[in-house]
């Protein structure tokens, strides 16, 4: 299970040092991280004010990825950089516009809609959020976990590695009709 830096293991329950996060959604576990960002995942829970506030529909009862932006990056060789809110926003807005430009595909994953907790009255939580379609693996993963009992058992995956690659390569061709690069895929 990934760790959060410096926290808690997310799936057994500890605390989410995130209070936002810890007011809005229930069942929250921490996913993984990325240079700029870290995932949790959650449910929304059915008193969320803030989230009302903000205007982001969720679909009831679903899990959703949610992609905290971090203020402080450290970039190989450099010291860690210190990101203001207003970039935070709009790095967010900039990667949720590209997912509005993408439109609906059933092989990229879906967002719901940006928010930050500053825009929601906490002026005190300057933290920008996307929430995303949640996606219980990537594919490396998924390949990995299935493929070595797979073979044990059956032979190789010729046949399952064909049709991942294919929707793989929907997804990137229909990123690529609406003229965007995925600099990114896992």
């Amino acid at each position: 299970m990934a760790q959060p830096p410096d926290g808690p293991d997310m799936a057994l329950g500890a605390d989410v040092g995130d209070e936002f996060l810890r007011q809005n959604f229930r069942d929250l576990r921490f996913e993984g991280q990325g240079r700029t960002s870290l995932v949790y995942s959650g449910i929304r829970k059915e008193d969320s004010r803030d989230l009302d506030d903000l205007g982001l529909a969720l679909p009831p009862d679903t899990r959703v990825a949610i992609k905290k932006f971090k203020d402080k990056v450290q970039l190989p060789g450099m010291q860690e950089k210190y990101i203001p809110y207003r970039k935070l926003k709009e790095m967010s807005q900039n990667e949720y516009d590209n997912y509005r430009m993408a439109g609906e595909h059933r092989n990229v994953v879906k967002a719901y809609g940006r928010f930050s907790a500053y825009e929601s009255d906490r002026a005190w939580e300057k933290s920008a959020y996307i929430a995303l379609e949640y996606c219980s693996s990537d594919l490396g993963r998924q390949e990995r976990r299935r493929s070595t009992t797979h073979i044990q058992y059956k032979g190789p995956l010729v046949e399952e590695a064909c049709d991942a690659a294919y929707d793989l390569l929907m997804g990137l061709n229909h990123l690529h009709k609406s003229r965007l690069i995925h600099l990114d895929m896992k």
